[in-house]
């Protein structure tokens, strides 16, 4: 059965109601796939809304409400996410090297960032996420050097386009 991981570009298209997004997600549903989010999305949201919203608590809270409504148990990191979020950062680190003098990798010596890589590290968590969970990681976002280094591990679709 297939799968779907949502990045929060896929979910805030989906809350709206955009109708491209709402025919994909109604399809795969229909077809029985799974349709999961993860922590690091609606962390994502999290933060979006209370951005967006400021002060207005009730809209907020409105808006999270929906989201648990639809995912109740957003997908965690686990010790496997971690092990699949390092091959694919290493790599990452291999084919695209920061400009700095440096040769370590995050939380080694040296910072080095997503950034300096070319990557959203959110978008490098859940890539591993969808590798861990064989689900296809549905996401607005290019991520050229996190599809290159992942390879066949890592399926992508953008619900954005018809």
């Amino acid at each position: 059965m297939k799968g779907f991981l949502l990045d929060n570009n896929a979910v805030h298209k989906w809350a709206t109601q955009d109708a491209v997004v709402v025919a994909h997600f109604n399809a795969a549903a229909a077809a029985g796939a799974l349709i999961e989010t993860s922590v690091i999305t609606f962390g994502e949201t999290n933060c979006g809304h209370r951005r967006s919203a400021g002060t207005d608590l009730a809209r907020r809270a409105a808006c999270m409400n929906w989201i648990l409504k639809q995912f109740v148990r957003p997908l965690e990191i686990t010790r496997a996410t971690a092990e699949y979020y390092g091959e694919l950062k290493a790599e990452l680190f291999n084919r695209y090297p920061p400009r700095t003098k440096t040769r370590f990798v995050d939380g080694c010596y040296d910072h080095v960032s997503g950034r300096e890589i070319g990557v959203d590290e959110n978008d490098v968590w859940l890539a591993a996420q969808a590798i861990e969970h064989n689900l296809i990681l549905v996401s607005d976002d290019k991520m050229k050097h996190i599809r290159t280094a992942a390879g066949v591990m890592l399926r992508v679709e953008n619900w954005q386009k018809p």
